[in-house]
């Protein structure tokens, strides 16, 4: 039954990601006829014992990956100079930072 309700949640957040709530009750039923199939079925599918506990931790692994990336995005953009923000292909690691004294914010007069 957990899958099921699952299944529902995933319907769910997909239309409000999605923002489309205009697509007619046809369209939700048949994707979660469809994400339920695939729930119920991966449900009793799932090895028992050690191989499942090392396949759950695996996806748990890979899913943190995938949820922090945009936050380290986040983090490596703060640094980068505007030029190198949208450049293709893109620039992981930013450029060495200019001296402070060089930048036009900070000069000795306000200290």
């Amino acid at each position: 039954m957990i899958f099921l309700e699952l299944a529902a949640l995933a319907v769910i957040a997909m239309a409000v990601t999605l923002g489309r709530f205009d697509q007619g009750a046809a369209f939700f039923l048949a994707l979660f006829g469809v994400i339920a199939t695939v729930a119920t079925a991966a449900g009793f599918a799932l090895p028992k014992g050690m191989g499942a506990s090392v396949a759950v931790h695996g996806m748990l692994v890979f899913g943190s990956v995938i949820f922090v990336f945009p936050f380290v995005w986040l983090a490596g953009t703060s640094f980068k100079y505007p030029e190198e923000i949208v450049v293709y292909p893109p620039k992981w690691i930013p450029s060495a930072p200019h001296a402070v004294a060089q930048s036009p914010y900070v000069s000795a007069e306000l200290y």
